[in-house]
């Protein structure tokens, strides 16, 4: 899929793929959490990502949150002082 065509994960569970926190992905990184998340061998890859002014790794695995009686998913990050030295960098 892509941006006119209407980027989605597989298992159509509503997530918003371009967007974290407000701030929209580029084609490319959209194109490589997508891939990486339908290849289990590539999950513990990320991608380095600014989010509102602070640096994130970005990793293709779908984190859910649930706020009342309703569940969001959106892609799981984590600002780049908090994260683990066993990721691995895809670029981005």
């Amino acid at each position: 899929m892509d941006r006119e065509n209407g980027w989605h994960c597989s298992a159509h569970c509503g997530m918003n793929v371009i967007d974290i926190c407000g701030t929209e992905l580029n084609d490319s990184i959209i194109t490589n959490l997508l891939y990486m998340h339908e290849h289990p061998e590539c999950r513990r890859r990320f991608i380095n990502v600014n989010i509102n002014g602070t640096k994130c790794q970005v990793f293709p695995i779908v984190d859910e949150s649930v706020k009342g009686d309703e569940t969001f998913y959106c892609w799981y990050y984590s600002p780049i002082s908090e994260c683990r030295d066993y990721c691995y960098y895809v670029g981005g």
